[in-house]
């Protein structure tokens, strides 16, 4: 993994290079944000090695230069849409993949508000997933973070409801979603959701458990 936000220092493309020879090393999380570095490596590293963005604001342009998929935070609440753009920028469905990028856009930036995972454990927990509960150092969310989360995650569930991670793992896929909302901004949709097991969420003690786009 090359982050250089958390580990002061970033991997330059010739030691990715160096590293890519070892037999253990088979790919590569990038969370730098540069989607131009696909197009270096790739020819640095060949087709067989995998690259991955590990930077969901970033990851449509990443794929769309060559990238074969993201370690993704977003796809722990909606999976469906992160599968439904990896694959329309695979089949070279341009327009489709924008439009999915535009709905995915608003939904990472809401759940890059505060510190990860506490966001993305908030959202799951308006679907009766899981608990929001960190433990320190992380704290709970502000009530400004917590009113954006529930106000994105209605818009789309009303608009996108197959996109749910709730509407993809729970046993009621033909769930209606109402675009009315109730209490504190919360999504009917969101009351009414049983808790239903989860193949792709986080664990209580605030670890993340990630999906890749296949």
């Amino acid at each position: 993994m090359t982050w250089p936000s958390r580990t002061v220092c970033g991997l330059a493309d010739a030691t990715i290079a160096r590293l890519a020879e070892l037999p253990q090393i088979i790919g590569l999380k990038d969370a730098t944000g540069d989607v131009t570095r696909v197009l270096r490596l790739r020819s640095l590293l060949g087709p067989e090695f995998r690259l991955l963005s590990g930077d969901d604001a970033t990851a449509s342009a990443f794929m769309a230069m060559g990238g074969d998929g993201c370690i993704s935070v977003t796809s722990n609440v909606a999976p469906g849409l992160c599968r439904s753009m990896d694959l329309a920028l695979r089949q070279g469905q341009s327009a489709q993949a924008q439009r999915l990028a535009t709905v995915a856009a608003a939904l990472t930036a809401a759940l890059f508000s505060e510190s990860n995972p506490a966001p993305v454990k908030y959202a799951l927990s308006l679907m009766n997933i899981m608990s929001p509960r960190v433990r320190l150092p992380l704290v709970e969310l502000q009530a400004e973070s917590k009113a954006r989360i529930e106000n994105v995650l209605a818009e789309t569930c009303a608009g996108h409801p197959g996109y749910l991670i709730a509407n993809v793992a729970g046993r009621n896929r033909n769930m209606s979603c109402p675009s009315t909302t109730r209490g504190r901004g919360r999504s009917l949709c969101f009351a009414n959701l049983k808790r239903q097991y989860c193949p792709a969420s986080l664990d209580e003690d605030g670890h993340q458990v990630v999906a890749v786009a296949p």
